[in-house]
């Protein structure tokens, strides 16, 4: 199970808006998989999610995971 595992929320500055929505992480074969969910419900798979290796669990708390 990787540490990111689970459902994130998350705010973002884009500009003169604010953007947010959930970021949802799972492992499948070995392999950390996930998707966006924007605030209406719909899921866009990421294509590229790599673990780098300075990410511990504590930071991971500082992101917000819920």
């Amino acid at each position: 199970e990787s540490p990111i595992a689970g459902d994130w929320s998350f705010r973002a500055a884009a500009g003169e808006r604010t953007i947010g929505g959930r970021l949802r992480f799972w492992t499948e074969r070995g392999r950390v998989l996930g998707v966006y969910v924007a605030p209406d419900g719909r899921t866009t798979p990421l294509i590229d999610v790599t673990l780098d290796s300075g990410v511990t669990e504590a930071s991971l708390f500082m992101w917000g995971h819920l």
